[in-house]
């Protein structure tokens, strides 16, 4: 399946990880292989369905991530802001959620609240030296002082 991932072709991916679902039913990896196909192939109700089972299968996954993604592009803002929250709750390390969330807040229009958590995300990022996560939460905090005319 990850080689035809790789290919762009969903399609045969998905076929192939489908037919591995009835003996690997509780896989998380699985599942939230399922879901990001899904994603890609714009099934979004099918995605949040495999990503709901991935949660299920192994709550401290990447599917929160993917899930409140998707949550945002339906504009469901809380269910977004509280699934990043419980992956805080499990690991008050993981930027990803603190970057998230701030996007959230920006799209909300709270600006603090978004700042203070693109701020967090870029301490955790630096820390893991990842100067490329570091420097879009540095842009991100610049749009939004703008924005939100903070200094």
């Amino acid at each position: 399946g990850v080689v035809y991932a790789k290919k762009r072709d969903y399609q045969k991916a998905l076929k192939y990880w489908l037919k591995n679902k009835s003996a690997k039913a509780n896989n998380p990896v699985l599942l939230a292989r399922l879901g990001w196909v899904y994603e890609k192939l714009n099934k979004t109700d099918k995605a949040i369905e495999e990503y709901k089972l991935c949660i299920q299968a192994n709550p401290f996954n990447h599917a929160f991530i993917s899930h409140s993604e998707i949550a945002a592009l339906k504009g469901e803002d809380k269910e977004v802001i509280n699934s990043f929250k419980k992956v805080i709750n499990i690991d008050p390390g993981y930027a990803e959620a603190y970057y998230r969330i701030g996007l959230v807040y920006g799209k909300l229009q709270e600006g603090e609240n978004a700042i203070t958590k693109i701020l967090i995300a870029e301490k955790f990022y630096r820390r893991q030296d990842d100067k490329e996560m570091a420097s879009h939460a540095g842009k991100k905090i610049r749009l939004f002082l703008n924005k939100y005319h903070l200094r």
